[in-house]
Formats: C-alpha cells, structure tokens, sequence
C-alpha cells in the first residue's frame, strides 16, 4: 500500500507498571515489508533516525527510507523479492520480540532495586538501540537486494552458475501479446519525403564542389588550399548520407502505434 507512511501496535496490560505494559509496535512505510520495533510508552526519545525524512527527498539516514527503498525496489520483480523481504522481515521481527521479552524479564526481575526512573532509562535505552540495530540492518539488507535483483537477473555470486534470468510468467506474455509485437503496428516511414531531402542534399553538396573546382588556382598555396576544401566537401557528402541514413532507420525504430 503506497499511502502508508506508518503503522502500529498497541500492547496494553494493566497488571503491569506502565513502562513495561505499555507497548507501542512500530512500522515504517507498508505494513506488509516492515519490522515492527517496540518502543515504551513511557520513554521520552526515540533514534533520531524515526524522526528524520521527507517524503519528497531521499535520506539515507531515515528509518522510514530504508523500508520505503525496500518496497519500492521490490515492485521491479515482486514475486521474487519479496520472498526474501518477507524472510528476512520474519528474522528480525523474532529478534524484537526476543529483546523486548529480555527487557522487560530484567526489570521485573531487578523491580525491588530499580527506581522508576531508572525502569524508564533502561527501556528507552534498550530499545533505541534495537531499534537502530534493525534500522542499520534494513540498510544492508537493501543493498543485497539491488545486488541481487538487476537488469533482470537474480544473482547469487560470481561464478557462471550463479546468475539466473527467470524471464516472464507466460500468462504476462500472452496477457501483454509481447510474443506478436510489432504485428501490424508497425508503421514504415515516409520514404518519398526521405528521397527528396537526401536528392536536395546531394545537389547542394555538388554545387558546392562545383563552385570549389571552377575557381582558378593563382598560386601554390592557393591550389592546396582548394584541395582541402574538395577533399572536405567530399567528406561532408558522405557524412551527410549518413546522418540521412541514421534517421530514416529511427524513425523506423520509433514508428510503432499502439493497438486499438
């Protein structure tokens, strides 16, 4: 879902102190890719990373890009990517709920010695470092996908073995006729309107040799000179035939129309 910027979880449990019961599970970007971090309702901060950002203007340093970059990365092979977005997502959110259970075990455990100040630092600190660890780890993980997923490949590693090209889904190709393209779409260009603009052309570069050989020569210097300018002409006319060409066969390339 593209509108999702954010989304969370609440965990409430009132036979517990407020800064254990109260949980917030937070996810950046589509809930469908992204890694849920919990955050005590009675901390004060959070990493500056979850607070960083703008929609409009990439920042490698926001949380929210990081999942953002992810998801949208995974939209040019979905049905590939997102087997390891949701793999890896399942890791890391098994490790968020391993820490928070840590979190809160130590300080039930140590309440009798614990302030409630000190309950409130130990959860902020604890779980802004997780959260800054997964965060860190997104980033990474979204470097090996776009080392992965390219150019259409799905590359593993170096050796000849380790690189696949899955193609298309048939059905996407018969859905799209890719395997009748051009068909009869293709429109041939205007080969008249070519041949009198490469006629026109020849006659100005004819008349300009012409006018070049018919000066008399007065001197040495000046038969090189007129030399060079006929060997340029020359040159000139065979440069010309060849843009002519280069033209005519992209607008053949470019002449495609849709059907319908």
């Amino acid at each position: 879902m593209y509108r999702t910027v954010y989304s969370f979880v609440l965990q409430a449990r009132a036979h517990l102190p407020d800064a254990i019961g109260g949980v917030a599970w937070y996810g950046q970007s589509s809930p469908h890719a992204s890694v849920y971090v919990p955050f005590s309702c009675a901390q004060r901060e959070v990493p500056s990373a979850y607070v960083l950002g703008k929609e409009s203007e990439f920042t490698p340093g926001s949380a929210w890009w990081a999942f953002s970059f992810v998801n949208n990365w995974s939209m040019i092979r979905f049905d590939a990517i997102s087997k390891d977005v949701r793999a890896h997502i399942a890791d890391l959110q098994n490790w968020c709920f391993t820490e928070r259970k840590a979190m809160e075990h130590h300080v039930t455990t140590h309440a009798d010695s614990l302030t409630a100040s000190e309950v409130r630092m130990y959860l902020q600190e604890r779980s802004n470092r997780l959260a800054s660890k997964v965060v860190d780890n997104w980033w990474a993980f979204a470097w090996k996908l776009v080392g992965k997923f390219t150019d259409g490949y799905i590359t593993t590693g170096e050796a000849p073995g380790e690189m696949e090209m899955p193609g298309y889904p048939a059905w996407w190709l018969k859905l799209t006729v890719f395997s009748k393209c051009p068909g009869n779409t293709l429109e041939l260009p205007h080969v008249q309107a070519l041949k009198k603009q490469r006629e026109l052309f020849d006659s100005r570069q004819d008349a300009s040799v012409s006018v070049v050989l018919q000066q008399p020569a007065e001197a040495p210097s000046s038969t090189v000179s007129i030399t060079q300018i006929a060997i340029g002409a020359v040159i000139g006319t065979f440069v010309g035939a060849f843009a002519t060409w280069f033209v005519a066969v992209r607008k053949g390339r470019s002449a495609y129309r849709p059907i319908g």
